[in-house]
């Protein structure tokens, strides 16, 4: 715009030749000067809003651009903060799951654990309740045996030498020593007084006559006898003599010459000379044989196993064995020992008196007056039952609420 002036006023510079020209030019230029300054003015002033423009654009869109930048670190931080929070969700949801089975496992153990303590409590109780009655049962016992007479334990001891006397007539068949048991029996019977124990004395009487009559072996004596032939056995004498063998002599070691090992070599060639020329023959047609030491230790061992033989056949009452074994051994004593000494005599004698023993007797049952006298002892400990059953009713009844709160004390123990 400033250009164009200039050549408009160049252009019409020279038409002002005159002065009315000169003084429109002179108004003219003071108009375009007016009008330049104003249009300069208004130039600056657009210029500078442009630039302020501009500049306020600027820093829009560098705020923009921090804005979105913002946004964007923004946006990130919210996607990672949900990306943190699906996974403490997550983590929690486990968490969840872990602490819901802890609470099964839990529950589990505790009814586990209520259902041991509830058996175990009522074992408890019934083993308790066993023991009471087991130790009422003692103490009624203890107090049944502390309340006793004299004759209560004169008729229990009989109990015992009858209960004794069945029991040697059965094993042993000894008959003395029962009677003896069943006389002690008797006499303790009639020491007690007891008017109900006549029938069970009256039984004991019969029983003894019957023993009386019986004609029983002493198994005791036949074994003693049989004990005092094996002892003998070591000292009868044998049907033959016997090699009285020297001890063996410690041998020598000393040490040989030359000149005597050849002096014994030349003797040993003319004892073998010798012995080829010397023949030597027995003539005597009555020779003694004689027993090695060790076959007559044998020859007594054997007459003293076959008498073992014999001991144990007559513990058993085994009558055929007995026999077989005494006869046996009687022969080995006759054959192999020396019959016209006395010893062997004497044990001859007596092992065939043993081969006339019958070891089987007809033997009574003594069984009945026991089992009279503990029926007797039975009726009075159930007479004692019922009378102590009576007296502890009224008791029993007053201690049911002191076991109740017994249970009730223990059951609370338990739960706490």
């Amino acid at each position: 715009m400033v250009e164009n002036t200039e050549m408009n006023s160049q252009t019409t510079a020279p038409v002002a030749e005159t002065q009315p020209v000169a003084i429109k030019s002179k108004s003219n230029k003071k108009r375009v000067s007016i009008g330049s300054v104003v249009i300069a003015f208004t130039l600056l002033g657009l210029l500078a809003l442009a630039g302020a423009g501009y500049f306020l654009w600027d820093q829009l869109s560098s705020r923009q651009e921090g804005l979105g930048g913002n946004l964007d670190k923004g946006d990130k931080r919210i996607i990672e903060l949900r990306k943190q929070i699906n996974t403490t969700q997550s983590q929690l949801a486990t968490a969840e799951k872990q602490l819901s089975n802890l609470t099964e496992t839990l529950n589990n153990t505790d009814q586990q654990n209520e259902r041991q303590l509830q058996e175990q409590s009522k074992l408890f109780e019934d083993r308790l309740k066993n023991r009471h009655a087991q130790l009422d049962v003692k103490i009624n016992n203890i107090q049944r045996q502390l309340g006793k007479t004299r004759g209560d334990w004169l008729v229990a001891d009989a109990e015992y030498l009858l209960s004794v006397a069945n029991e040697r007539l059965q094993l042993t068949q000894d008959i003395k020593t029962t009677i003896m048991a069943l006389e002690a029996a008797d006499h303790r019977l009639r020491e007690s007084g007891d008017g109900g124990v006549f029938k069970v004395r009256a039984e004991i009487a019969e029983e003894i006559s019957a023993l009386k009559n019986v004609d029983s072996t002493d198994i005791i004596k036949l074994i003693s006898q049989l004990t005092i032939l094996q002892k003998k056995a070591h000292t009868l004498q044998l049907a033959l003599p016997t090699i009285n063998v020297a001890p063996a002599q410690p041998e020598r070691n000393l040490e040989t010459t030359a000149e005597d090992q050849k002096n014994t070599t030349i003797v040993g060639r003319a004892l073998t000379d010798l012995k080829e020329l010397v023949i030597v023959r027995e003539r005597d047609s009555n020779a003694i044989t004689l027993l090695h030491p060790e076959e007559a230790r044998i020859i007594r061992e054997d007459l003293v196993i076959r008498i073992d033989i014999a001991k144990s056949a007559l513990v058993r009452r085994n009558d055929e064995e007995f026999h077989t074994s005494i006869s046996s051994a009687k022969e080995w004593l006759a054959e192999n020992f020396d019959s016209k000494t006395a010893q062997v005599k004497n044990s001859l004698q007596i092992l065939e008196k043993l081969l006339t023993v019958h070891l089987h007797s007809q033997i009574p049952d003594i069984s009945r007056s026991l089992k009279m006298l503990r029926d007797v002892t039975k009726f009075r400990l159930r007479s004692d039952q019922q009378a102590d059953t009576n007296k502890t009713q009224q008791p029993q009844t007053k201690k049911k609420p002191l076991k109740a709160d017994f249970k009730q004390t223990r059951k609370t123990g338990v739960a706490q």
